[in-house]
């Protein structure tokens, strides 16, 4: 409410003082508009999370957008003022939209652990297939998005092995040898069992897969950079 009250202000001000001037004065239009358009997000959140019934398990979601949006919508007025064609005055506005500075920092780093962990709950949670809702998810591992999917699925049940396999490299319990895998140091020391090590190969597997970029030839690059000249 008191952002969009200070946008108010603001446009008519700058409507009374400038006229038809304003839409020539393009900068200062755009950063009204993008204080118009963060507040109006906001309040999509605000009605999705009201419709919705203000489900629990959403709000870590709610306050991440309201403070990304308010934080945004904050910073586009106070470019505003900082630019205001009467110096003056853009000074006085400051100190009355802005008395205490701006209150907004954005989402915080627990707010955004918060939002990560959310996301990262299996499929078929009630929060997380919200988000999904209408999504295309395919399930070929072969596909790009199915491919991350998959490569989710397992590190997710690889977790427990792949902390033990991190305490152990930490401590020094396992020390890999040149050129040693350190999965295959981890099942000859004990640390890990035969499932576990086979879990972790496959993990990393599909992690590599979905990290690794398309690999090319020497000649082929030189091929196609002659064919460009």
């Amino acid at each position: 409410n008191r952002i969009a009250a200070a946008f108010a202000m603001l446009a008519d001000l700058s409507m009374m003082l400038l006229g038809g001037e304003l839409k020539r004065r393009e900068r200062l239009s755009a950063r009204l508009g993008d204080v118009l358009s963060h507040l109006y997000l906001a309040s999509a959140a605000l009605k999705q999370f009201h419709d919705l019934g203000h489900p629990t398990e959403q709000e870590p979601l709610l306050r991440w957008a309201l403070e990304d949006c308010l934080e945004k919508a904050e910073s586009a007025l106070q470019d505003v003022l900082a630019n205001f064609p009467n110096r003056i005055l853009g000074h006085l506005l400051h100190a009355l939209v802005f008395p205490f500075g701006a209150r907004h920092k954005g989402p915080s780093d627990t707010l955004d652990a918060e939002v990560a962990a959310l996301l990262g709950r299996p499929e078929g949670d009630p929060a997380l297939e919200r988000i999904l809702d209408g999504m295309h998810r395919p399930q070929d591992p072969e596909q790009p998005l199915g491919a991350l999917k998959h490569a989710f699925e397992i590190l997710a049940t690889s977790q427990d092995a792949a902390k033990k396999l991190a305490k152990a490299l930490k401590s020094g319990a396992v020390m890999p040898a040149a050129g040693e895998s350190s999965i295959d140091a981890a099942l000859a020391a004990g640390v890990i069992d035969a499932v576990e090590a086979e879990q972790l190969q496959m993990a990393e597997l599909a992690r590599r897969k979905v990290i690794d970029v398309d690999d090319f030839a020497k000649e082929d690059l030189e091929l196609q950079e002659g064919r460009i000249r």
